[in-house]
């Protein structure tokens, strides 16, 4: 016979609320409708519940796990070793004495490893941390994961050109556009716009006009 219960109707466990009593699994153990502090709603086992395996839907792993962890248990992982580096940039060390220079520093949140993390999550494969705007630090909005391509075409002597309004690196261009980059480098310095440098046919020498997209048309 089953054991008898109290009702854990409108109790918060994690960020889960119990609404409502769900009936029993196999196993004659209670199971209570919840719902998530990001809304979502989610049948519980009380057994979950009370030894704290089930606190949110999903949407809080990231800061539950930095909680779980007083030492935060990631030392040597790929996020913390970019979160490292970042902080020894910063105090100038390894070479990195321009950030000193350019007073490039870390937003005072992310001194702390855990805030980090729960900012820019776990580090993806083949990349790595990178700021957005090389002339500011390092916070949230300014930083992204990104792969070593981006990384070079985004330097503090990156040149940036706006074609049919997007702003791009120079480089990128010559890729988009199909342009050679010493031609589009000698576009640039007699002066062309960046809208003719990347989109204005090419003169070949021979009875014709080669167009950006590498096509041949003749005269």
């Amino acid at each position: 016979m089953p054991m008898p219960f109290s009702d854990k109707s409108g109790q918060i466990f994690g960020f889960w609320k119990v609404l409502k009593f769900a009936g029993r699994d196999k196993n004659q153990k209670t199971v209570w409708h919840c719902q998530c502090i990001c809304g979502k709603e989610k049948s519980i086992v009380i057994s979950s519940l009370m030894q704290g395996k089930s606190q949110s839907c999903g949407c809080k792993r990231i800061e539950l796990l930095c909680k779980s962890n007083t030492k935060h248990g990631m030392a040597g992982t790929p996020t913390y070793k970019s979160w490292h580096a970042m902080i020894q940039r910063c105090q100038g060390k390894g070479n990195h004495h321009s950030y000193l220079k350019r007073n490039i520093t870390v937003c005072n949140e992310w001194l702390k490893f855990e805030n980090f993390f729960i900012d820019m999550g776990i580090r993806p494969a083949n990349k790595t941390l990178d700021r957005i705007d090389n002339k500011k630090g390092y916070f949230l909005e300014n930083c992204r994961w990104a792969t070593p391509r981006q990384q070079s075409n985004n330097t503090k002597s990156t040149i940036y050109v706006t074609v049919n309004e997007e702003k791009m690196p120079f480089k990128f261009a010559c890729e988009k556009f199909s342009i050679g980059y010493s031609c589009a480098r000698h576009r640039l310095e007699k002066g062309m716009t960046d809208q003719d440098i990347f989109t204005k046919p090419l003169r070949s020498w021979r009875k014709g006009t080669l167009m950006p997209n590498g096509v041949f048309v003749k005269d």
